[in-house]
């Protein structure tokens, strides 16, 4: 087994194989020179959608952005899927590997991918409309990658759960914070990692000293930057305050927020790019114009643009006017990739790695989806009594591989219906066990209910594991539609409950991958 396992993750881990292009002196761009409106019209001519991976937690992250987009271009679809962008930028690579490109634009806050995907020559040099509005510091100066929104991480807290909000670092050591902060892993976000450097390093009135003593205060360490705000909005929840998080500049009530002006705090300007071989180029074209046009960036957007000729939104000065923030630090620092990673192996050591709480944080398809307590983090569900029985493994190979196992499943979709149809068997064996595992750790028997629905680890996969979930809850009546919904394209049947379903599926989600790995990618790859 864990030889075939080191044998995939060689196989699935290969990385685009190309020439270094420097020297081909052929990186021209295309200057855009129509308007937005004829753009429009070569996309809808082109086939009328664009395909993106955009970075992120949840998977709801950027529907402003698709509902924006689809109500400004009647006719156009944008297929947009939200995931972690060290995820998505390996599954870019394996495209590239194997010359089936299907995404059209990545946009993505891992900076340092762009420059080596223009190296090997797989970006698209395009200059849109608004290019040469975006700050320099922004932008390729060929066109291969720009910057189209600006993240920045905000202290928000809860207004009804604490009196008063913090204004600096320091204030998270305070003593009526204890037990109420909320913290995404360092070590799991990039971004949340650099958080932590420059608390630490960057400021002499902070330090390691600093960081010890937040561990004193008791925080909950969760996945996703997305769940700290989910948690912080509940009023079941005992989460007050984060600085690992961002709600946009003008949060609803009760969330509050503010940014220091002592300590530093990381902003960035997450990066565009259209594949050179994406199969709907105009539609990126279009995507891209508007997500740099002044509409989308005053008015679609609560946060600072990227283009300097937009004033900053109200309340707030220019970033790059900002004292306590260095939006091209993150850069650097994304680049020097063994240093980022002598820090989040550190800040792992310390904390704890983030799969501790993956049967509370996540749906098996929840590489993309992350709210913790949406799964009954506050219920009588502990996470520790699926932990105690699960194997030592290693956690970051099981999530590149499935990961790609999934992306394996969608690849064939359209390509072999017979084939799709054999992998659903496959898939349904895998069920059968960890649904064994279940029964073992009797797991099941605490099992709440979850509020909204999570269930899709893939399509395919949930159409075939209806009947086997009726076996869980102890329905030996087969699913009146259950031979129905081995038919592409329908619903699979909804006859057991979502939320039990979910959180079932959260208990289990190291035991399915595993023999995801083992079923689908073993007969999916011939090894």
């Amino acid at each position: 087994m864990m030889v075939r396992l080191a044998t995939l993750c060689v196989a699935l881990s290969t990385v685009a194989s190309a020439y270094e292009t420097t020297l081909g002196f052929n990186g021209a761009p295309q200057i855009e020179n129509r308007t937005i409106d004829e753009i429009y019209e070569a996309a809808l001519a082109e086939g009328g959608v664009v395909t993106v991976w955009h970075g992120g937690d949840e998977k709801n992250q950027q529907d402003a952005l698709k509902h924006a987009f689809e109500a400004r271009f009647p006719n156009m679809t944008l297929n947009i899927t939200v995931d972690v962008s060290k995820y998505h930028d390996g599954n870019i690579d394996r495209q590239l590997a194997t010359g089936g490109v299907y995404v059209d634009s990545a946009i993505l806050q891992t900076l340092h991918d762009y420059p080596r995907w223009d190296n090997e020559g797989a970006l698209l040099h395009y200059i849109p409309l608004s290019f040469y509005d975006v700050n320099p510091s922004f932008r390729d100066l060929r066109g291969a990658w720009y910057g189209v929104s600006v993240f920045a991480w905000s202290f928000l807290w809860n207004k009804n759960k604490v009196s008063e909000g913090p204004q600096e670092f320091e204030d998270f050591l305070k003593p009526e914070y204890k037990d109420k902060l909320v913290l995404t892993y360092p070590n799991d976000d990039d971004a949340v990692l650099y958080a932590f450097d420059l608390v630490e390093s960057s400021l002499q009135q902070f330090g390691y000293e600093w960081f010890e003593k937040l561990l004193a205060q008791n925080p909950r360490w969760v996945r996703g930057t997305g769940t700290p705000v989910t948690l912080l909005s509940q009023d079941n929840s005992t989460s007050a305050v984060t600085f690992t998080a961002t709600a946009g500049l003008h949060p609803a009530d009760p969330i509050g927020v503010t940014f220091p002006s002592k300590g530093l705090f990381v902003s960035w300007a997450q990066r565009a790019a259209i594949l050179k071989d994406a199969p709907h180029p105009e539609g990126a074209k279009l995507l891209h114009n508007y997500m740099l046009s002044e509409e989308y960036q005053s008015s679609v957007i609560d946060t600072w643009s990227v283009r300097q000729d937009i004033q900053a939104p109200a309340g707030y000065q220019n970033l790059t006017d900002i004292k306590s923030t260095n939006p091209d630090g993150f850069d650097g620092f994304m680049a020097d990739r063994e240093r980022a990673e002598r820090l989040r192996l550190f800040f792992e050591d310390k904390i704890g790695h983030e799969a501790a709480t993956r049967f509370s944080n996540q749906g098996v398809d929840g590489l993309a989806s992350r709210k913790d307590d949406a799964l009954g983090g506050q219920s009588q569900y502990n996470p520790r009594i699926a932990v105690t029985v699960l194997p030592v493994i290693d956690i970051d190979l099981v999530e590149r591989t499935t990961k790609a196992a999934v992306r394996t499943l969608d690849d064939y979709y359209h390509k072999d219906i017979e084939k799709h149809r054999l992998d659903r068997l496959h898939t349904s064996q895998v069920f059968t066990r960890y649904i064994e595992f279940l029964k073992e750790s009797r797991c099941h028997e605490n099992v709440p209910e979850a509020p909204t629905d999570r269930f899709s680890l893939n399509d395919s996969v949930g159409m075939t594991a209806e009947w086997w979930w009726s076996k869980i809850l102890n329905r030996s009546r087969k699913p009146a539609n259950f031979n129905k919904s081995m038919d592409l394209g329908n619903q699979h049947p909804r006859e057991i409950s979502p939320g039990i379903r979910r959180n079932i599926t959260a208990i289990n989600d190291v035991v399915n991958e595993l023999e995801i790995i083992k079923q689908v990618l073993d007969h999916r790859l011939g090894v």
